[in-house]
C-alpha cells in the first residue's frame, strides 16, 4: 500500500476521536464531503489532461485540499496517478496535509485549544 493511503487512513483515527466534541458527526460528514470533491476533481482534470481539455487550475486543486478536502485529493493524486512528481505542486500541498493533520489532533486530543486561538486570530483579522 502506497505511503500516501496509509497516511490518509491514519487520518481517520483522529477524527474518530471526534466524539469528545459535541459536533463531530457533523465533522466526519464534512471531512468526506470534502474528500469526494476533492477525488472527484483530481480524477475528472487527469480524464482532461489525457484529453487535451480545458483545465482545472492548480490553486483550486490545492483549494480543495486545504478547504477539508485533503485526503480525498491525497487518494486522487495516487488513484489517478496525478500531480504526483511535480515539486511545486506537491510542497505546498503536503505542508496543507500536515496543517489539517495538527488541527484534528488538536481537536482529538488537547480540545481544540490551538484551533480556536487560530480562529479567533483568523476572526480578529477580519478573514
Amino acid at each position: 500500500m502506497p505511503l500516501g493511503v496509509l497516511f490518509t487512513l491514519a487520518l481517520l483515527p483522529l477524527l474518530l476521536l471526534g466524539p469528545l466534541l459535541s459536533n463531530w458527526p457533523q465533522l466526519l460528514l464534512f471531512w468526506l464531503g470534502a474528500s469526494l470533491l476533492a477525488f472527484a476533481a483530481y480524477a475528472i482534470d487527469k480524464r482532461r489532461a489525457r484529453l487535451g481539455q480545458w483545465r482545472i487550475p492548480e490553486r483550486w486543486l490545492q483549494l480543495l485540499a486545504a478547504a477539508g478536502g485533503w485526503s480525498g485529493a491525497l487518494l486522487g493524486q495516487q488513484y489517478c496517478r496525478h500531480k504526483t512528481r511535480k515539486l511545486r505542486f506537491q510542497v505546498p500541498f503536503w505542508l496543507i496535509g500536515i496543517g489539517q493533520w495538527l488541527l484534528m489532533a488538536d481537536w482529538g486530543w488537547l480540545g481544540g485549544i490551538y484551533s480556536q486561538r487560530l480562529w479567533q486570530t483568523v476572526i480578529s483579522w477580519g478573514l
